[in-house]
């Protein structure tokens, strides 16, 4: 993604939001990793670090 892209996420979520909700930072993705249903696996995204990819929010 691009640099735009995370330039208009940080405006929306500062515009929406408490400051105390930031995300502590951004990183796009190709995929979630989902179950068999179909349900993002939140502690499967918790493991994951900032990679290249990653950005301050």
């Amino acid at each position: 993604a691009d640099e735009a892209l995370f330039e208009a996420l940080r405006a929306h979520v500062k515009a929406e939001i408490g400051v105390w909700k930031y995300p502590r930072w951004l990183e796009a993705v190709d995929d979630l990793p989902k179950t068999a249903t179909g349900k993002i696996q939140r502690f499967r995204l918790r493991q994951c670090q900032v990679g290249e990819g990653g950005r301050d929010a």
